[in-house]
């Protein structure tokens, strides 16, 4: 606050030199202005000059005087530098440097004359007695040097006596001009003595000391019966003075303070006109008035650490202040006996019921406070404004207006930290009560949506007060969305800076001088007031941020790129892709994974794709055993998990689109890799028929086609499932609802909820993992039936090839396809059940057909088991699409066999 106090007259006169506005003529646009440089200046981040780096242009500038052959200008200059370094002051480098920056060209333009126009300013002349004199002669024409007479008087009775003297007539013009402009006093010597008895007023001491002992009125000691006690009398006027004592937090006679703060009635005294019961009962009264206000003093001596508390706590004391002021002025009629006053201490009672009723409902807020378990920063502001609630409620307006002005004046310092993070994103550690909190991954490029987090009570809520609740995710987003701005090189702090003030908005006058604010719930007007300070500021930044986000930082080029490369959306380049890489797996080649040649083969066929940077993809591989075991682990698609596509995401990009989006969109790309596995390997070979087969053989065809036509037919309905219904639509629906979220948290939600639906829908959640895996079975069986079919189709040219041999399993054996935490590990374990003899097959192997036949048997049990369980997870409340490709997986009895 120094410093602002500082800046501020600094900037009036800086922003009247340059724009020629003046407080007095241009009001609210010199106040804007001011407000501004202010706000630039408070947050600039401008560095000190660098000394050195001065001290250095100033070396070369002496250098390259001596070059031009001005060695008299360099040799000026070095004595003046050199003088310098004997003068202690912090300002001499930022004075050298501003002389740097105002010179023009000094190596050519500087001249030695022009030191001759350097002067120092001439001292001022020595001040000596003839000049004194001139000034006040010393004529002793005051008798200033005349001897003074210190004598005391006789005694201390002596009456003092006033010896004035008349003034000297005046003689001089300046005596004639102060008459004119002073009022005429009367002649001293018509103002008669005073006279003062000190013994009068020693006695009228003495009388009103009441509580001394042997106190009398008069001659006798009059008493008060009360329980067989007898009581001094004392007047009404001295038991005035004693509450007015306590109340003021002091330990007097009549009542006295213990260690708690209770204030303590001593019953010795009484009044003699009235019965010591209703003098009790009143004293009581005030007694319990006492200790309250002293509860309230109590707490305000506390000392608070949080800026909040401070506050408040500054709060109460000014309203202490004031009451003290009240009793100030009633203290002063009391003395002095102003107007009709009467003193009474019913009527004080009643004079001090306004006064003392919201400070004794204070010391019940402040109890609760002190006593709650759990007290935050932010309990003093929520318990004042429960009770200002409950006091409109109750039409008890002083009250009302009390608490009121209590919770704005208080809410102002709790809504400091608050402005400095929605206007400029910054935390100060200082308000550790605020309710955002830098996270421990600190503010790092690759986690900025994770860098802030909102605060959590103890209850599980978010830590802040009730009546700020529904408007915290709109300050946590737009302090956000500032930081977010700045990391793109966007400011808006001026922009923000510009709203309406905060401190205008819950001015207590704007609400105190409102007519209508009495009609209006004091709960609504606060909400409503929020929602006005609030939401401009959240729609500037969002809105800005939004338009950066969607325009200049590429989202729907990303998202363009990613469909591309994970969901296949380009078939062509996609084939190209499929038929290289499963040729190497058919072909039992060790290097089929090596990530740089996967690499290569994937830049090199979407590099002709615009919306895909080759650059930023980069193919990963899990580690696997190139051994003889590599021939049994082709043979399952499980074998392409091992695959890993990485496309780096610009930076706003990847904050929008988390790592558990990306990772769903990897486990699509797998799941549609291992589909078009199948498909590749049921549709590469031909099936010849020949006019001259056996029985058996003739069935064993009839089984090799059906098969076939079932296993294509699920392929396909699959995969035209998934990129016609599915990622069309999903894509549609997040373009749509990234473009139309309100800010980017709610964008950040958007792609979230999209994840979690495009897994569903895909199949690829944990709920539907046994449907997902008998799906992968299918899959199996289809590659199963490639080798099975492919190895026979061979043997009828007496050709020895390897063949899988009696590798159907049975339904109860899908679980053996459950995924495992490592990927190797899966591949390798499916491998190794896969492995098995290797026979040769030939026309008349009886294997043949009893193969064909478990095949047939699994497949239609799997079918069975995948479209019962997606028509069953849809009627229990899953996606309608899951009905659909059930129906698409049916096909009749007949068509089967």
């Amino acid at each position: 606050m120094a410093y602002e106090r500082g800046l501020r007259p600094l900037t009036d006169q800086l922003v009247t030199s340059l724009t020629g506005l003046t407080k007095e003529d241009h009001g609210s646009t010199f106040n804007s202005v001011r407000v501004s440089v202010i706000r630039k200046l408070k947050h600039q981040s401008w560095a000190r000059t660098n000394q050195f780096d001065v001290a250095d242009e100033y070396d070369g500038l002496v250098e390259k005087f001596r070059i031009m052959n001005k060695d008299v200008l360099a040799d000026s200059l070095r004595a003046r530098l050199d003088e310098l370094h004997d003068i202690n002051n912090e300002w001499i480098p930022e004075l050298l440097s501003l002389f740097l920056q105002v010179a023009d060209q000094p190596v050519l333009k500087a001249r030695v004359s022009d030191l001759k126009h350097l002067h120092l300013p001439e001292p001022a002349p020595p001040l000596t007695w003839a000049k004194i004199d001139a000034d006040d002669p010393l004529d002793n024409r005051d008798g200033v040097w005349d001897n003074v007479n210190f004598a005391g008087g006789d005694s201390e009775d002596e009456t003092i006596s006033t010896i004035l003297k008349s003034t000297p007539e005046a003689s001089s013009e300046g005596t004639n001009e102060s008459r004119s402009t002073t009022p005429e006093l009367p002649p001293l010597d018509n103002i008669e003595s005073t006279t003062i008895s000190y013994d009068d007023l020693f006695a009228k001491v003495r009388k009103a000391q009441f509580w001394q002992p042997g106190f009398r009125l008069g001659e006798t000691v009059r008493h008060v019966s009360f329980s067989s006690q007898g009581h001094i009398q004392i007047t009404e006027l001295q038991a005035f003075r004693e509450v007015l004592f306590m109340l003021r937090g002091l330990s007097g006679t009549l009542f006295k303070f213990d260690a708690g703060g209770e204030a303590l009635i001593d019953k010795t005294y009484a009044l003699g006109h009235s019965s010591y019961q209703t003098f009790y009962s009143i004293l009581t009264d005030f007694a319990t008035m006492g200790s309250k206000i002293n509860q309230v003093r109590k707490w305000a001596r506390g000392e608070q650490t949080e800026a909040p508390l401070r506050n408040f706590k500054i709060e109460i004391e000014n309203r202490l202040c004031l009451f003290a002021l009240v009793l100030d002025d009633i203290e002063d009629a009391a003395q002095l006996a102003k107007g009709n006053f009467v003193t009474s201490l019913m009527g004080l009672r009643e004079q001090l019921s306004n006064h003392v009723t919201p400070l004794i409902d204070l010391s019940r807020l402040l109890s609760v406070l002190d006593h709650d378990a759990n007290t935050s920063s932010y309990r003093h502001l929520e318990l004042t404004f429960e009770s200002a609630c409950c006091h409109q409620a109750m039409s008890e307006d002083v009250m009302f207006k009390y608490m009121a002005c209590l919770f704005l004046k208080s809410l102002h310092a709790y809504l400091r930290p608050v402005t400095d993070w929605m206007t400029a994103g910054s935390l100060d550690p200082e308000h550790r009560s605020f309710f955002v909190r830098q996270s421990d991954v600190g503010t790092d490029s690759f986690s900025w949506n994770k860098s802030y987090l909102l605060k959590q009570a103890s209850s599980g809520r978010i830590d802040a007060p009730f009546f700020l609740l529904p408007f915290v995710q709109k300050i946590f987003v737009t302090g956000k969305s500032v930081q977010f701005l700045r990391s793109l090189g966007v400011d808006i702090v001026d922009q923000l800076g510009s709203q309406e003030d905060v401190n205008t908005l819950f001015g207590q006058d704007i609400w105190l001088h409102n007519p209508a604010s009495s009609f209006v719930p004091f709960s609504e007007y606060i909400s409503a007031t929020m929602d006005k300070w609030i939401s401009p500021l959240h729609t500037i930044a969002s809105s800005e941020l939004r338009e950066q986000i969607l325009s200049r930082c590429g989202l729907w080029r990303s998202l363009d790129a990613l469909e591309i490369i994970y969901f296949a959306r380009n078939g062509v380049v996609f084939n190209t892709i499929e038929a290289d890489l499963f040729a190497k797996i058919d072909g039992n080649r060790k290097a089929w994974n090596d990530r740089y040649l996967l690499t290569e083969l994937f830049q090199g066929a979407l590099n002709s794709m615009a919306s895909v940077d080759a650059e930023r993809l980069v193919i990963r591989t899990a580690k696997q055993t190139m051994s003889r075991k590599l021939q049994p682990q082709s043979r399952s698609v499980n074998i392409l998990r091992t695959i890993g596509v990485d496309y780096a995401l610009p930076w706003p990009v990847a904050n929008i689109l988390d790592k558990q989006l990306l990772s769903t969109y990897q486990r699509t790309f797998t799941f549609l890799l291992q589909l078009r596995r199948a498909r590749y390997v049921l549709q590469r070979g031909r099936l010849v028929t020949s006019a001259s087969v056996s029985a058996v053989r003739s069935r064993s065809w009839i089984l090799t086609y059906s098969l076939r036509h079932n296993l294509i037919w699920f392929c396909n309905a699959l995969q035209t499932y998934i990129t016609e219904l599915v990622l069309p639509i999903t894509s549609a629906s997040i373009r749509r609802d990234a473009a139309a979220a309100e800010d980017v948290d709610a964008m950040i939600g958007a792609f979230r909820a999209y994840g979690r639906r495009l897994e569903d829908q895909c199949m690829l959640s944990d709920r539907l993992e046994p449907i997902r895996q008998a799906i992968i079975a299918i899959l199996d069986l289809c590659v199963l039936f490639s080798d099975l079919v492919t190895s026979d189709s061979i043997s009828q040219n007496g050709e020895a090839v390897p063949s899988v041999q009696n590798k159907v399993k049975s339904t109860s054996r899908i679980n053996t396809y459950e995924e495992s935490d490592s990927e190797a590990e899966d591949v390798s374990s499916s491998g190794e059940e896969m492995e098995g003899d290797v026979t040769v097959m030939t026309n008349s192997d009886p294997d043949f057909v009893s193969s064909l036949q478990n095949m047939k048997k699994q497949s239609e049990q799997l079918y069975g088991f995948v479209k019962e369980g997606l028509r069953g997870v849809s009627r229990a409340g899953g996606e309608a699409s899951w009905d659909m490709l059930a129906d698409m997986l049916e096909w009749k009895a007949d068509k089967r066999r």
